[in-house]
């Protein structure tokens, strides 16, 4: 049924505004053999309690949108614990995954069954995680997400040098770039917002989201 969705989705909404997407809810669940349940944030009450993490991949094409995917986030106390496992059914070939993987997992499953996405999207959670941005690069899919304000970088890449350690010496090469003397320092988007032209010169204008429980998201 699942693969079934998709290729109907792949047959018959592909176009070029084919928008994807990673999520994930978190919903208050209580007893111990509750799939995947601890302390944790959850995103229904905005608090750390008793919960389960699922993670979603949407997609939207103009007014059709459809959830093409679910999957359990099973921390790693479950999956370290196979007797628990069995008694909540969880299959044993179900380990623990970070969500970030997971997605990058859906979004495999997805082109799998045909669906191509002319943009993916997701909240700070994805973006903050550098294996996942890394993932979608690798498999040329464009994107705009949220990342953090504390995410640290540059607005332009820096130069950099992979020399030895020793100028002229034999020493090994280097395992990663080194920044080449005098390049800038990385800031955090938080001060690139503050003293960067590429931000600061641009026209920003409020724009309204949508409403929510919490009062309009601008």
């Amino acid at each position: 049924m699942q693969a079934r969705l998709q290729q109907m989705g792949a047959s018959r909404h592909r176009g070029p505004r084919t928008i994807g997407g990673f999520d994930e809810t978190g919903c208050p669940k209580k007893g111990y053999k509750t799939p995947g349940v601890q302390r944790q944030y959850c995103d229904a009450t905005g608090s750390i309690g008793n919960c389960i993490v699922t993670v979603h991949s949407p997609v939207a094409n103009g007014p059709f949108h459809c959830l093409l995917d679910s999957k359990l986030f099973l921390p790693e106390a479950w999956s370290e614990d196979r007797v628990r496992c069995r008694a909540a059914g969880i299959p044993e070939a179900m380990a623990h995954r970070p969500k970030w993987r997971i997605g990058l997992d859906l979004y495999d499953l997805a082109r799998g069954n045909g669906l191509a996405f002319s943009w993916v999207t997701f909240d700070e959670d994805y973006g903050g995680r550098l294996d996942f941005l890394g993932g979608l690069i690798e498999r040329n899919q464009p994107f705009v997400g949220e990342v953090p304000g504390s995410l640290t970088g540059w607005i332009e890449v820096p130069p950099v040098t992979s020399r030895p350690y020793r100028k002229g010496g034999k020493a090994r090469p280097r395992k990663v770039p080194r920044l080449v003397s005098g390049s800038p320092h990385p800031l955090s988007l938080k001060d690139h917002l503050l003293t960067s032209p590429a931000f600061s010169a641009q026209p920003w204008r409020p724009y309204h989201v949508k409403d929510t429980d919490k009062g309009p998201m601008v």
